[in-house]
């Protein structure tokens, strides 16, 4: 009788052992797996830095639709009327490797000078600085200070290859490369990088140069017309 009043035990200490490992698993399986990783968020023409670029800020900042020169900030296209012309970060796949880059105009926070620079996703939240070009106020900082206006150029547009003394021939490889690569486009005084003596649009927009990745190399070209 002993004998099998302790079988019996074994046997539903064997059972509630078995259920509790059961549940276990089913809680685990059940359970979300918590993401470490935030997806960037797309932002066109303005919005927040994401944390993870801020790292290649340096001394500078985001820039705001003040800090930009008021004939800019005041300028509307009547060819494009909705266009905003003060624009500071775009988001997109510069250098086409699948994640996504941020291109920004930044004001340094103690000269108030400005810069462009694109931010590389290198992945695991690292971003890496590229196109960096540096501009120097000629104004004071409470009066504006940017003298360029930055457009996104998507792939599949022409862009500036579609102006009239653009340097890039038609249908050759090297225009076929700018239009299906995303490009930033920049105003500027002359094919030089002189500082502008007017700061009207029409001086400032006279040109145009174009920034963007082949292969990982940079690539530019200005247009004048």
């Amino acid at each position: 009788m002993i004998k099998k009043l302790s079988l019996l035990a074994m046997v539903l200490m064997l059972g509630a052992c078995t259920s509790t490992t059961n549940s276990n698993q089913s809680t685990a399986t059940n359970s979300p797996t918590p993401s470490t990783v935030a997806e960037l968020p797309d932002l066109q023409c303005q919005g927040e830095v994401p944390p993870p670029v801020k790292a290649t800020l340096g001394e500078h900042r985001l820039a705001n639709e003040s800090d930009f020169v008021p004939s800019i900030r005041n300028f509307k296209s009547s060819e494009t009327p909705n266009k905003k012309f003060t624009c500071s970060i775009f988001s997109a796949d510069f250098n086409q490797d699948g994640l996504k880059d941020y291109a920004m105009l930044l004001v340094a926070e103690e000269t108030a000078d400005f810069r462009f620079q694109v931010a590389l996703n290198q992945g695991n939240e690292k971003f890496a600085r590229s196109l960096v070009k540096d501009y120097k106020r000629t104004t004071k900082p409470e009066a504006g200070v940017i003298y360029t206006s930055m457009d996104f150029k998507p792939a599949g547009e022409k862009g500036l290859a579609n102006r009239k003394y653009s340097p890039l021939k038609s249908e050759s490889p090297e225009e076929k490369t700018y239009i299906n690569t995303p490009a930033i486009e920049l105003w500027k005084v002359s094919k030089t990088d002189e500082p502008p003596k007017q700061l009207d649009v029409d001086s400032l927009a006279y040109c145009s140069e174009a920034l963007y990745l082949v292969d990982g190399k940079q690539k530019t070209f200005a247009v004048c017309d």
